[in-house]
């Protein structure tokens, strides 16, 4: 797959709890063409529920970064927003 500008792009969640909901947003990202997937300090996902919402975002779940703190995952940004 060629480069694209989404490649440049992360989606962090900060200390999500439910399965089901971090692999619903993987689908969603991978709807959407992205690719990056963060998660700081989450609950346990590698569950059968978050397999099940996260669908074809399966393989984008399972490559998700994990940190420990927030600020690890911001240390290599450039531009940070947030909701």
């Amino acid at each position: 797959m060629n480069p694209s500008w989404k490649d440049n792009i992360s989606f962090i969640l900060v200390e999500p709890q439910e399965p089901g909901n971090i692999g619903a947003a993987a689908r969603a990202l991978q709807n959407m063409g992205f690719r990056n997937l963060e998660l700081v300090n989450p609950g346990y996902f590698r569950t059968k529920e978050a397999k099940r919402m996260s669908c074809q975002g399966y393989d984008l779940l399972k490559q998700a970064t994990v940190h420990a703190q927030f600020s690890d995952a911001i240390d290599d940004k450039h531009l940070i927003v947030g909701t």
